[in-house]
């Protein structure tokens, strides 16, 4: 099919196909109004309708850091990617990721900005558990290295502890073995 040229397509058209979109789609005021949104917008944000959204300010009744984007803005003229961490309305923890821009007039003040978000709150989680993964098998296999080299059970019980240590992230560890009635601490780190 032959495609028209940008001028000729119907403003309606794009706003049809911005509400369709699976990423949240905005135009804001610098003041945290919003002047044009999408569904998935909202969702993002973590606010039921579309309506709702029009009658909030995002920096205050959403705890967006707004201030962040648009220091960015300032500085750099647009944001790609600023993946910023959030609580929505409901004290979700929320990631998300934005780009953007401002559009001025002719005195150079920003008459709004627009851009895209969307939320990558999943994304970052499956990051953090694979980060935390890899470190657990690091440490798994400086055990079984260790364990190897140990000349005695102590070495073993010590290479345990730093091994446990490692793998959770704890300042500190201590391994205590039970046999019969007692208790005995066998490793600390």
């Amino acid at each position: 099919p032959a495609w028209a040229p940008l001028s000729v397509v119907p403003t309606d058209s794009l706003d049809s196909f911005a509400r369709h979109l699976p990423i949240g789609v905005y135009r804001s005021t610098p003041d945290g109004r919003i002047l044009y949104a999408n569904p998935a917008l909202a969702t993002v944000l973590g606010v039921p309708s579309l309506e709702a959204l029009a009658k909030i300010d995002v920096r205050e009744d959403l705890g967006y850091p707004r201030d962040h984007f648009a220091e960015e803005v300032a500085r750099s003229g647009s944001v790609q990617n600023l993946v910023v961490w959030w609580r929505d309305p409901s004290g979700r923890e929320v990631y998300t990721r934005e780009n953007g821009r401002a559009v001025y007039d002719e005195d150079g003040a920003v008459l709004y900005y627009e851009g895209t978000m969307e939320d990558v709150t999943a994304e970052h989680r499956a990051r953090a558990r694979e980060r935390r993964r890899a470190r657990q098998l690091e440490a798994l296999v400086g055990f079984a290295e260790a364990a190897d080299l140990a000349l005695d059970r102590e070495a073993i019980l010590h290479a345990a502890v730093e091994a446990g240590v490692e793998a959770t992230g704890a300042d500190w560890g201590l391994l205590v073995l039970h046999r019969g009635g007692g208790n005995t601490i066998a490793a600390a780190s």
